[in-house]
């Protein structure tokens, strides 16, 4: 006789907050007529389990590696009895996330943390200060502070070994930042606004037009 464990637990990503934390599920919870919404502690969303037909259940998610709702069934009982099922994108083959007992999906989470971390030691000249950079633009644009010369504040990111670029999908203007030393991180910074340009150059606080941020 299989014994089927009471209490699984559903480990995704946020789309909003970014935290990567899991939330509880009881088979009691998961009734044969009723959907399930999984949300985050900060609110948002994160999936929908709901019951399929015959003895199927689907796994709503909203995936952030190409975004698009996936929808994965899975056998009702083999739900309740795995100790652990990795999530993945069907278009790219990314991990999503894990479902099964909390040690199990906990400790898958930290596994990928772990390779991913050293993955961007071997990929970034330096990391710590690409993601700093990062975070700093993020926080920029968030307050609507990093917008292009065109008017367009959708301004999308990219990461490189050495830089970030900044690209306009409106206008296709393109610039780039480098983050390879230190005093590259410390005088970006000082950087409380930023405006790109068509000629690789933006403006630091465009409003006051103070000397060009230059991108190399």
């Amino acid at each position: 006789m299989t014994l089927i464990y009471q209490e699984k637990e559903l480990l995704l990503d946020c789309d909003l907050c970014g935290e990567k934390e899991g939330q509880k599920i009881t088979v009691f919870a998961f009734s044969a007529s009723q959907k399930t919404a999984i949300n985050c502690s900060c609110g948002c969303q994160k999936a929908v389990l709901e019951p399929g037909a015959g003895q199927t259940c689907r796994l709503h998610i909203p995936c952030v590696f190409c975004d698009q709702e996936h929808t994965l069934v899975f056998d009702r009982r083999k739900l309740w009895e795995e100790e652990l099922l990795t999530l993945s994108c069907p278009e790219t083959g990314c991990e999503l996330g894990w479902w099964g007992d909390a040690e199990h999906t906990v400790k898958a989470r930290d596994e990928q943390e772990k390779q991913q971390n050293a993955n961007d030691r071997a990929y970034f000249t330096n990391p710590v200060y690409i993601f700093e950079a990062l975070n700093h633009l993020h926080d920029l644009h968030e307050e609507k502070r990093l917008f292009c010369c065109c008017g367009n504040q959708d301004i999308q990111m990219d990461l490189y070994q050495d830089r970030l670029e900044l690209r306009c999908d409106q206008c296709g203007c393109i610039n780039h930042i480098s983050v390879e030393k230190e005093e590259d991180w410390q005088r970006l910074t000082e950087v409380r606004a930023i405006e790109l340009g068509e000629s690789g150059e933006v403006q630091t606080d465009p409003k006051q037009f103070r000397q060009p941020y230059r991108l190399k």
